[in-house]
């Protein structure tokens, strides 16, 4: 019991001095220096850092200024698919102004993302890809709605897609704007267009953008559509290009179409125009003949008599003797 005692002791003893060696070492000089000796250190190893990124900017920004200003990647093309025609809304002409790409730029120099936001904006275009091709082509693919027929609203014409969709532009060719079917609404003041969406409503109009669709599908000798007015809640009445006034009803164009050929071909035939039908039936259809401007037959003239020949003087002196 003794020497626990004494062991008890000596390790008190010595846990004592322990606590009495650090509060002796721990001063303000120690930790001044202390401090200092990581300043120092945090000061070497910012240095070396800030060096680091003034190395590796300088490497990307001669690297950049090559690459921008050095002919290997300059611009030397713009490829538009499909290629547009006549009557594409984007061309050759009006895409570098509205992209702010020019030949002489490098393929680097627009972000290709912010310009395919910027041509998505605009109402004529569905969808917009533009790609690099090294070295020095932009490729730009677009989707452009295809307009079927137009719609006007406040004075404005607002051109109608396949699915419904009425927007303004002008960027249009205003020959393609004109040559296309007017659709009509059944009263003055009926909105053509929800003002949100901008989709075509009414189940009239709906009718009336479905037949200007199937009648380029199924129209023969060329004859086109004015206008596709709703007249009432089951029939449409359409103009065409000669004149004709057409009755249609809701449903069954392919049909009434055929039906209407038909009767042109018919009328061809008899040299007669076609003033109105009534294509709702499906026999016995009202049609109205308009023979005023047809060809007029000629008249039958009786042919002139024929003249005597006439006779030697000295042989009918010789048989008159007799």
């Amino acid at each position: 019991m003794a020497k626990k005692r004494q062991t008890t002791k000596r390790h008190s003893l010595r846990r004592g001095k322990k606590h009495a060696l650090s509060a002796n070492v721990v001063s303000t000089r120690i930790v001044f220096l202390t401090l200092f000796r990581k300043a120092k250190h945090l000061f070497i190893y910012s240095i070396v850092t800030c060096l680091l990124i003034l190395f590796c900017w300088g490497i990307f920004y001669s690297a950049r200024k090559l690459v921008m200003e050095g002919d290997r990647f300059q611009l030397e093309a713009i490829q538009i698919s499909p290629l547009p025609t006549k009557n594409s809304f984007f061309t050759y002409q009006n895409l570098p102004e509205i992209t702010g790409i020019n030949i002489s730029d490098s393929i680097f120099a627009h972000n290709l993302s912010a310009i395919e936001k910027r041509l998505e904006a605009y109402p004529e275009l569905e969808r917009a890809t533009l790609t690099r091709e090294f070295p020095g082509t932009i490729k730009i693919q677009l989707e452009e709605r295809t307009p079927v027929a137009k719609v006007s609203y406040k004075g404005l014409a607002y051109l109608v897609d396949s699915s419904g969709f009425c927007f303004n532009t002008n960027l249009s060719n205003p020959r393609f704007v004109q040559n296309l079917p007017t659709i009509q609404v059944l009263h003055k003041h009926d909105l053509p267009f929800d003002l949100e969406t901008k989709i075509i409503q009414g189940v009239g109009l709906q009718r009336a953008l479905e037949l200007t669709k199937v009648w380029n599908e199924h129209i023969l000798f060329g004859e086109q559509l004015l206008n596709v007015k709703v007249k009432d809640l089951h029939s449409l009445t359409a103009q065409t290009s000669s004149g004709t006034t057409l009755t249609f009803g809701y449903y069954e164009h392919e049909r009434q179409i055929q039906d209407f050929n038909s009767i042109q071909n018919h009328a061809n035939e008899e040299r007669v125009y076609i003033k109105t039908a009534n294509l709702l039936p499906f026999e016995n259809i009202p049609v109205v003949f308009d023979d005023s401007a047809a060809p007029k037959k000629k008249e039958l003239q009786a042919p002139a008599p024929k003249k005597k020949p006439e006779v030697n003087s000295d042989l009918m002196k010789i048989l008159n003797q007799g």
